[in-house]
C-alpha cells in the first residue's frame, strides 16, 4: 500500500516539500505509513498524517460493491 501526506487543518495533501494541492493523485506517496512519518519528521510538518491509498483494482471493487449493497445493478 502507499501513503500520502495530509495536512488536518486544510485537508490539501503534500505534493513536495512547501507545496500542497487539493487533489489526492498530485500528491507525493511513501512506501509505507513510517516513511510518511520520518518525512514529517525531518521536514518539521505539524498537523500533517499519513493517509493510505487504496490501489486503483480496490476501487473499482468497492465502487461494485457498494453500489450492489445499495441495490444498483
Amino acid at each position: 500500500m502507499k501513503y500520502v501526506l495530509r495536512n488536518i487543518t486544510t485537508g490539501r495533501y503534500l505534493k513536495r516539500a512547501g507545496e500542497w494541492v487539493m487533489g489526492i493523485d498530485e500528491a507525493m506517496s511513501f512506501d509505507d505509513a513510517t516513511e510518511a512519518q520520518e518525512f514529517c519528521q525531518a521536514h518539521r510538518l505539524s498537523d500533517t498524517k499519513p493517509v493510505q491509498l487504496l490501489m486503483p483494482y480496490l476501487m473499482s471493487l468497492l465502487t461494485v460493491a457498494s453500489g450492489a449493497a445499495l441495490g444498483g445493478s
